[in-house]
């Protein structure tokens, strides 16, 4: 047991000096696959660091005008960019942060699932003392897909960036109801879903295409101003910049009415599922 307990406190030391990269390569080298709430946080991550990238892009057009003498409005937008450029790395370190705890948290939960399996009990130890010694869930938690997790332990492939997509998990299999039970739906990867599982998979898709809506219409306004500022006659470099924003934000606003598209497929889905299995889902 003393080299057990030697044998994690030697891995959670290395989980702790790993950074995200590191951290982020050891999860999909195990074969951990992202719920979808915790994709979110990488999704955040990645527009932070797209920000991050068009706002260095600006910067350095801006400051190649410098030895001709920068107007005062080109001065005002380096310094908003200087500032906004320190906000969004303290922002994308804060969320690597997140990330990098959610992998150590869910690899040393995998760890103590395997040793469980194998009958060792230096893996529930290491359960118990990893969720005590963070202040968070301990054994009664591992088998809890909630918003701390930031990889499913249930198997399976990669899932979409947007959607908890119950048809990937129901699929043409989940059309057949438990045989003899009445009371679940196995879906296409052996799990079983009941009423309330579907209901909620639902909600939470209705509640993300109304965010994306308000998403897409923000993303219009948005060009609508920047359109607007890039032809009202200022100087050419700062018509140039908003211009380019517009640009950037066209590619934005496809990936988001594509985005929801999806969303709406997915609740068209699982409105079929719910409408067909619902009377096999209640006793009788």
């Amino acid at each position: 047991e003393d080299a057990a307990a030697e044998s994690i406190d030697r891995e959670e030391t290395a989980l702790e000096s790993m950074g995200f990269a590191a951290l982020f390569q050891k999860a999909k080298a195990q074969n951990l696959n992202m719920t979808v709430r915790q994709s979110r946080l990488l999704e955040q991550l990645d527009r932070r660091c797209e920000k991050l990238a068009n706002l260095n892009l600006e910067t350095e057009r801006i400051s190649a005008k410098e030895i001709e003498g920068l107007s005062e409005g080109q001065r005002a937008a380096l310094e908003r960019n200087e500032q906004r450029s320190r906000d969004l790395k303290h922002e994308i370190e804060s969320l690597e942060d997140q990330i990098s705890e959610s992998i150590r948290e869910q690899l040393g939960a995998k760890r103590a699932l395997e040793g469980g399996a194998d009958g060792s009990k230096g893996g529930a130890k290491g359960r118990s003392r990893q969720g005590a010694a963070r202040g968070g869930p301990g054994p009664e938690s591992d088998d809890d897909d909630d918003g701390d997790d930031f990889f499913d332990r249930t198997g399976g492939g990669k899932k979409k960036r947007h959607l908890s997509s119950a048809s990937a998990k129901i699929g043409a299999g989940g059309r057949g109801h438990g045989a003899g039970t009445g009371r679940g739906v196995e879906g296409g990867g052996g799990e079983v879903e009941s009423e309330a599982t579907l209901r909620a998979k639902l909600q939470a898709a209705l509640a993300e295409r109304l965010a994306c809506v308000g998403r897409v219409e923000a993303l219009k306004i948005e060009m609508m101003r920047e359109s607007a500022a890039a032809g009202a006659g200022e100087d050419p470099l700062e018509a140039y910049m908003h211009a380019n924003k517009v640009q950037v934000g066209k590619g934005k606003l496809a990936e988001e009415e594509s985005r929801l598209g999806e969303i709406e497929d997915e609740c068209g889905r699982l409105s079929r599922v719910l409408a067909f299995v619902a009377p096999a889902l209640r006793p009788a």
